[in-house]
């Protein structure tokens, strides 16, 4: 865990492949503990309460990548509504690499699919979470399930090589597993991604998905923050397109 900003409001953290978010087990270390832990450590001089951390995102255990946690009940707030309130979804943009077996197939039908003038192509499908802990993404039927969501991202083919293709994929809604399911749905499954159909690597930590940008309003002042990394995951760096 990297801590890349701070003050009284929010943090944004570099989170690692393979640490839970939150975990529902008292006994597993994630992220919010770390976050908490950090806090008492830096302010031990102070007698405080349990300090305030209010997760307003989050990334999939095997994904890397930015969060933008707040420190008070009204960071979180504000936060939650810039990030749900699609009339300003431009002041809350995330954006992921993704390392994939081949390309998407533009032969795959969705609910709506375009290619755009900045080169990325817009998909819109319906999705559903499913009993064992997995996402489908559901082809165009008319007829949905009661709990399926419209689903929607753009996505970019950056490079291509032996060791997969890296897309450029702009996050437009957060449902459960989204990037990870429409990828798979596309038949390009991420590496390492067995869940979806990604093949199985030796000593694998996490998955081929990193959060790489992260833009948002500060939740007082109304200043926007951008911030990037480079991925760091061992899947990553050995793909050789980040040297």
């Amino acid at each position: 865990m990297k801590i890349l900003y701070e003050d009284d409001d929010i943090l944004v953290v570099h989170k690692e492949a393979g640490l839970a978010t939150e975990s529902a087990n008292i006994r597993e270390e994630d992220l919010v503990s770390r976050l908490r832990t950090y806090i008492i450590r830096k302010n031990r001089k102070e007698r405080t309460e349990q300090p305030f951390v209010g997760l307003v995102h989050r990334l999939d255990q095997p994904v890397e990548g930015l969060l933008v946690v707040a420190r008070n009940s009204r960071a979180a707030a504000a936060l939650s509504r810039d990030l749900k309130d699609k009339s300003t979804s431009d002041s809350f943009n995330k954006r992921y690499y993704a390392l994939v077996k081949g390309e998407p197939d533009k032969s795959i039908p969705h609910i709506d699919s375009k290619e755009l003038d900045n080169g990325y192509v817009y998909i819109e499908d319906m999705i559903c979470r499913l009993p064992e802990g997995k996402a489908l993404v559901l082809p165009p039927l008319g007829d949905y399930p009661k709990d399926a969501k419209k689903a929607s991202l753009e996505y970019k083919l950056i490079k291509k090589g032996e060791n997969g293709s890296l897309m450029d994929v702009h996050l437009l809604t957060g449902r459960f597993h989204q990037i990870r399911a429409e990828m798979s749905y596309m038949g390009c499954p991420i590496t390492g991604d067995v869940k979806y159909g990604g093949e199985p690597l030796p000593r694998r930590s996490g998955i081929a998905l990193c959060a790489y940008s992260l833009t948002f309003r500060h939740p007082v002042s109304g200043r926007e923050l951008s911030f990037d990394i480079v991925p760091e995951g061992q899947l990553f760096k050995s793909s050789g397109y980040f040297v």
